[in-house]
Order: C-alpha cells, then structure tokens, then sequence
C-alpha cells in the first residue's frame, strides 16, 4: 500500500490510477489525514445480499408451505365436479404446453371436435 501526499499525487495521477488497476493500493492523503483510497473495483468485495431485500418483491401464495398429499386431494376433489368432457378438455390443455415429442396421443385424441360424437 502507497500513501502520497495530494500535490504529489496530482502530476503523476495517471501512473496512480494504473497502480490501483493492478491491484494496488494508494492512499492520498492531505496534511498527513488520509483523503481517499485508490483501489481496482475488482478488489472491492461483494456485499451478500441482506436478508429480506426482496420484501415486497416476491410473494408466496398462502398455500406455500402446504403439503403435497394436500394438493393432491384438493386436486382430485376438484376434478370430480368435472364432467367427463371438461376432464378431457383440462387434460388436452395440459398436453398443448408440452414439448411436441412429449404429446405421444393417438391423433383422435387431438381433435376436440371428434371425441364425444
């Protein structure tokens, strides 16, 4: 670490400034107070981001912590207020969002239109 008065420091600051680029640091100093340190950013540390800076950013729904057999159930008693139809609708809903290779449904299955007829 280098400690330079400022009038010192002010004809060479261009060599200054490449010495705290290599990692260097350089201290300036005015009537022997320190005034400013010259370091590269790369040797500023990270701050760990502080608990809770997302308050108000990210919600979670109030279910969050519910359990998987729960949802399950919920799920299921769901799906039996539908009927037949709607089931196979929901279900077709579902498939579109896969990727095609994924969709592995006889053609008929497909075709809304031709299912209940």
């Amino acid at each position: 670490m280098e400690t330079i008065d400022i009038n010192k420091a002010l004809p060479q600051i261009n060599q200054l400034l490449e010495k705290a680029a290599t990692g260097e640091e350089i201290i300036i100093t005015r009537n022997n107070q320190p005034m400013v340190k010259l370091v590269s950013p790369q040797t500023i540390p990270k701050r760990p981001p502080l608990f809770g800076s997302d308050k108000n950013i990210i919600y979670l729904r109030d279910d969050f912590n519910q359990s998987l057999e729960d949802i399950i159930k919920q799920s299921d008693e769901q799906d039996k207020l539908l009927t037949p139809q709607e089931r196979t609708e929901k279900w077709l809903d579902f498939v579109q969002t896969l990727p095609s290779e994924s969709a592995n449904l006889p053609d008929e299955a497909l075709h809304r239109d031709t299912m209940y007829d």
